[in-house]
């Protein structure tokens, strides 16, 4: 009877040191796939809205401020191609499709500031038919919440950014040749992506802590951070 109730201890212990482990790798693989998913949907209405409309590099952007700017991309080359379940693109701000702070993936620094829909209003906001919040902010990047309001809401982990190029942003990536959309920081090597300015570590003290963690992501095929 004590050996067995030792045999059952040690498993129990076992069984307490893997299994979060083992939570942990299927939730990032999780997130993964749902990266790679988004980035497939919203590349593919990026190209059916180019092809109806013509390239981003020629497109006129003629709106009086950096929220109708941001708006009138989404309209034109990406929510006529998609099922959408929420639109707050014509609204002062993106209240109706989000309620939460996304936080930075490094813990000491906090909530995002500079691309956090819910605290920018010049970025604009839809929610698609599978829950994840598609957001905008002119000229610069798309952010998404793979599972939208749901935690944990953190850059690198079910939140992402992708560059939407009209042009070329040298400065957020490499290699960038015309309009398209990219993941973060594509182009660059994976010791600049983990370190720097926006890079995908936990030290950085960067206000974009976590962004180029998309393109590691689409460089390695898995979150290994």
């Amino acid at each position: 009877m004590a050996e067995t109730l030792i045999t059952l201890t040690i498993i129990g212990v076992i069984a307490a040191l893997t299994v979060p482990n083992l939570l942990v790798k299927y939730e990032k693989h999780v997130w993964v796939t749902q990266l790679q998913k988004n980035y497939a949907i919203l590349k593919n209405a990026l190209a059916q809205g180019e092809h109806e409309h013509g390239s981003l590099v020629d497109e006129p952007i003629t709106q009086p401020n950096t929220r109708a700017k941001s708006a009138y991309i989404l309209n034109k080359y990406f929510i006529p191609y998609l099922k959408v379940e929420k639109d707050c693109t014509k609204d002062a701000n993106n209240n109706n499709c989000t309620s939460v702070n996304r936080r930075q993936l490094a813990p000491n620094i906090g909530n995002m500031a500079m691309y956090n829909p819910k605290t920018v209003s010049v970025m604009a906001s839809f929610v698609l038919s599978n829950g994840t919040l598609v957001s905008y902010y002119y000229p610069y990047g798309i952010i998404v919440d793979l599972n939208g309001d749901g935690k944990p809401n953190i850059m690198g982990r079910d939140v992402f950014m992708y560059i939407l190029s009209l042009r070329t942003h040298t400065e957020f990536a490499k290699q960038i040749k015309g309009s398209g959309l990219f993941p973060w920081g594509i182009g660059y090597t994976i010791d600049k992506l983990k370190t720097g300015t926006d890079g995908c570590g936990f030290k950085d003290v960067d206000s974009t802590v976590g962004a180029k963690c998309s393109a590691l992501i689409f460089l390695q095929g898995k979150m290994e951070y």
